[in-house]
């Protein structure tokens, strides 16, 4: 296929991409071209490699971390070929059924293989649901299964910050540690797991960087009735669009879905989300005391990002930090919400790189409207 007349004659390939396995040390290998049929059975697939680890790991008596992402139910629906019209109440009433059968499968075996008590097991989301439903006129499984997800009594969805994207739900199961059956409604960040992982593990979290994530060991066995987290920064792309403290929200951006514009605000927007959870009326002048301790949480983040630069995409491996009083900073105008101006950081005498490699940018930079 070509694109004229942009691209001339340029062909542009359109097949199905091919999926590959690798090991460490070794070169990839191709398992299959990842085509409608091959969706259809990669959980399925997935659940089963997943299994095989685990029964190799015990078998060599070894311990093991295991991240199984399944691909369901992310659009385009496609149940399995067990499940497809097993529940008669359409294609992600099916998915949904093989996503709880597959995890029970995992849950099964490590029951199977005395592990159960050992091992902590971690359920969750990474966002709020979809809202990419926009046929008008049509059921939507004959389509594809492509529903307006439902988030309960929160506004938003996936790619926004309000509480319907980022408010999501998640189980962790560690038998003889966790209480069984416990619930709450306390504010943890999914940066908390490596933390909070690694210590349970007998493993020791770096102290030569600066990490984000809280110990939550106490919260999670019942000895905390607290998270102690207060803060939450809702980043969405390169913009810092969200600050929630406790029961209150500072928005300084506006984006109600996936697909609107967004529009700085020229002062923060204010909720408080235990009584306006869909995070529509705004309390700003008789609440803007709240922004004090959000300033200081925002302010906090970016001194981190100042001490440690962000790694840009496409720097090269290894990548070399800059060394102290490498940075110089350089104040920009900028013209957005809260403040008008911004340091952003440049490396005073970048080491020489050939013409053919990728100087990275150190620099934290942030312009308006990106």
């Amino acid at each position: 296929m070509t694109a004229k007349p942009y691209a001339g004659d340029t062909q542009v390939p359109m097949e199905y991409e091919t999926i590959y396995s690798r090991k460490k040390g070794e070169d990839p290998q191709p398992v299959s071209v990842y085509d409608k049929d091959f969706r259809a059975g990669f959980d399925r697939k997935i659940t089963e490699w997943a299994i095989d680890f685990m029964r190799r790991s015990n078998d060599d008596g070894k311990p093991f971390f295991m991240y199984l992402p399944y691909t369901q139910t992310h659009i385009p629906i496609a149940p399995d070929p067990e499940y497809a019209g097993k529940t008669k109440r359409g294609n992600w009433a099916d998915v949904l059924t093989q996503m709880d059968d597959f995890t029970g499968m995992i849950l099964d075996e490590l029951d199977s293989l005395g592990l159960a008590e050992d091992t902590i097991v971690v359920w969750a989301s990474d966002n709020g649901a979809d809202s990419t439903y926009h046929f008008p006129h049509s059921d939507p499984d004959p389509l594809g299964g492509v529903w307006n997800g439902f988030n309960g009594p929160w506004r938003g969805s996936l790619f926004t910050s309000l509480e319907g994207s980022n408010r999501t739900p998640c189980m962790i199961r560690w038998p003889g540690h966790i209480p069984a059956g416990r619930v709450s409604n306390e504010m943890v960040h999914e940066v908390d797991l490596f933390t909070t992982l690694v210590t349970a593990g007998g493993g020791t979290v770096p102290t030569d960087r600066l990490v984000d994530g809280m110990l939550m060991t106490d919260f999670l066995l019942g000895d905390a009735e607290e998270s102690g987290r207060e803060t939450v920064l809702c980043i969405n792309g390169t913009r810092l669009q969200a600050v929630k403290w406790h029961q209150w929200k500072a928005h300084l951006f506006q984006q109600d879905d996936f697909y609107s514009t967004w529009t700085a605000y020229s002062i923060p927007h204010i909720f408080n989300l235990e009584w306006d959870p869909r995070e529509e009326n705004q309390v700003d002048f008789a609440h803007f005391w709240v922004t004090h301790v959000m300033a200081a949480a925002v302010g906090a983040f970016l001194k981190s990002l100042v001490m440690e630069p962000p790694i840009k995409p496409g720097t090269p491996d290894p990548y070399t930090p800059p060394k102290p009083g490498e940075l110089l900073p350089q104040e920009h105008l900028q013209i957005g919400p809260i403040i008008q101006y911004v340091t952003t950081l440049h490396q005073a005498n970048p080491p020489q790189m050939d013409v053919k490699d990728h100087q990275p940018d150190h620099g934290l930079s942030h312009h308006a409207g990106a």
